[in-house]
């Protein structure tokens, strides 16, 4: 018996006609949403159950039935964070400890014991070239006064369904969630933005937005811009990373917002933070 599914993925929604009826397992349906969307990244599926009106992982195929929704949920892929060593600081180095805060080389190119062949190599912590994408996006605590407003409004909405209608806390919460975003990449995809936006409403069920299928479009596309924000206040300090996409360092040709984006690909090491020189 022909079945139909409604289908979340990223930002579209769409249609998974079934001629032969929902496949008895899980990983079968996986096929068909891969093969249906051309899909070639590693995903789970979840289901949005009617009872919590929330959505759960898919475990077995009798979860869901005719005309139900699924969601497919990107699984963050492993990367590999590589840090270049300083060429100019010798050919070969004794590694005495490495970290994501500070690193000491021995240099033993001069082939003595000399106290003044010790480099020692330090930078601040960074975090966000140390970790990759989380399963679970972790919301961060927000300014005091903001923290106080969610928590009574989270108290009305669990009372009476009251949602927040105010922007006043939007600017903090949007910062906040543009800091912690940067630790992991500067430039977000789509899944990811939806990943936290959605964490961000789970959290915090008030902020949900009425009309929106979802709760959290809307978030979606304000995280958005305020990323795009935040890297070109990034760009006016000179972190390396974003400013390397600064209009200005285009050729000509190349000189639009969005073309020629330079984004670390997966499984290659991501841009480190520029080295102090090396001290006498």
């Amino acid at each position: 018996m022909e079945a139909k599914l409604r289908v979340i993925l990223n930002d579209r929604v769409e249609k998974l006609v079934l001629p032969s009826g929902i496949p008895p397992t899980v990983e079968e349906l996986q096929t068909v949403v891969k093969e249906t969307f051309g899909i070639s990244d590693e995903f789970s599926l979840q289901y949005l159950d009617s009872e919590f009106e929330d959505y759960f992982t898919l475990h077995t195929s009798d979860q869901i039935k005719h005309k139900d929704t699924i969601k497919i949920v990107h699984t963050a892929p492993i990367i590999l964070n590589l840090l270049p060593l300083d060429e100019s600081l010798g050919s070969s180095f004794d590694q005495q400890s490495t970290d994501c805060d500070s690193a000491s080389y021995a240099d033993s190119s001069a082939g003595t014991s000399s106290s003044q062949d010790t480099i020692i190599l330090s930078r601040r912590n960074t975090t966000e070239r140390c970790q990759g994408w989380p399963k679970q996006f972790p919301i961060p605590g927000f300014a005091y006064e903001t923290e106080m407003y969610l928590e009574r409004a989270t108290e009305d909405y669990k009372n009476n369904g009251t949602l927040v209608t105010t922007s006043k806390i939007k600017t903090d919460i949007l910062e906040k969630l543009a800091e912690t975003i940067y630790t992991y990449t500067a430039y977000p995809s789509s899944a990811q933005i939806s990943d936290v936006a959605e964490a961000l409403v789970s959290k915090y069920p008030c902020l949900k937005e009425p009309g929106s299928f979802s709760g959290y479009y809307g978030w979606q596309q304000s995280i958005k811009y305020k990323m795009a924000n935040y890297r070109t206040k990034l760009r006016g300090y000179g972190v390396p990373e974003v400013m390397c996409n600064a209009l200005k360092h285009k050729n000509p040709a190349n000189q639009k917002s969005a073309k020629n984006v330079k984004k670390t690909s997966k499984g290659r090491g991501k841009l480190p933070p520029p080295l102090p020189g090396r001290r006498g």
